[in-house]
């Protein structure tokens, strides 16, 4: 068996054999695990299904099967080859099977109806709460009409690299498709690096300007850094504005040892878990500009 055999074997059924079950559910194709890998009370360890993929939050450490049998038994490749060849070579898998598997268990699912400018009080409300001006809300997200288990709802959508949309209320939090964001800016050669599409916001408001000085990518979840990671290279810096929480800070360490050009900027929101949280509680309401 080789490297790219053993990647098509779908996580969630070898993390089942292997004596594993997810503890929830979240988005649309994530399953959440009490970590195999270390000893926690809350589960913090997440399979991708669609990128077939796993990301430990608390070690910011991710992967594919190979990569979390070495994490598990301590193997080289080699080892861990033979130990998936040997476990699991009698095992009838479909290249798909396990999300459509989690697909029919979490269905129905969120349905976009249409994608507006802003003009629902309540999501205008928020945004007003987070510090967001209009200008920046709408030249980056939508409000979006959408309906799930035959009722409709309305939110503030950003769009992901899959055409779908994180979704955010005051009280609801939620994604159609997960997916990064890639936004790409000519101008320069190089990268902004967010966790979540408010934070990306936020620092617009910072820059004072709705328009790209770099070309961003917003993971829209730290489960989304390793697809992020093979998107890093060929850019003259890397700029990280991850959140100062103990997972954020993993996970900008886990990028600067692979780049060396990979830069921590989240000192300019030392002392709040986040970039918005920052924006929220230092900026006032006259320092948020209305255009550019």
């Amino acid at each position: 068996m080789n490297i790219q055999q053993a990647k098509q074997i779908p996580l969630l059924e070898a993390l089942a054999k292997l004596g594993f079950k997810p503890q929830k559910y979240t988005g649309q194709l994530n399953a959440r695990y009490i970590s195999p890998l270390r000893d926690e009370k809350e589960p913090s360890f997440e399979v991708n299904v669609r990128m077939n993929t796993w990301y430990d939050f608390g070690t910011a450490r991710g992967g594919d099967l190979v990569n979390f049998i070495q994490e598990l038994y301590g193997k080289n490749i080699s080892d861990a080859l033979d130990f998936i060849k040997n476990t699991f070579s009698n095992q009838q898998f479909t290249a798909n099977s396990s999300e459509i598997a989690y697909e029919k268990k979490n269905t129905p699912k969120i349905i976009i109806n249409e994608a507006v400018s802003f003009s629902n009080p309540a999501l205008i409300d928020y945004l007003a709460y987070r510090k967001i001006p209009l200008t920046i809300a709408n030249y980056y997200c939508r409000e979006i009409h959408y309906h799930s288990h035959n009722f409709y709802y309305k939110a503030i959508g950003f769009k992901n690299d899959r055409g779908g949309y994180e979704l955010r209320s005051e009280k609801f939090k939620a994604k159609s498709c997960n997916a990064i964001t890639t936004l790409k800016c000519s101008q320069s050669n190089n990268l902004d690096v967010f966790e979540g599409f408010m934070d990306f916001l936020s620092y617009r408001v910072y820059c004072k300007t709705s328009k790209l000085t770099n070309t961003t990518i917003v993971l829209n979840t730290l489960t989304n850094l390793p697809e992020a990671i093979s998107k890093l290279k060929g850019f003259n810096n890397i700029n990280l504005f991850l959140d100062n929480d103990i997972a954020g800070v993993n996970a900008k360490e886990q990028v600067k040892a692979l780049f060396e050009n990979a830069h921590d900027y989240s000192s300019i929101y030392e002392g709040y878990k986040d970039f918005n949280a920052f924006l929220q509680k230092r900026f006032s309401k006259n320092q948020c500009f209305r255009s550019r």
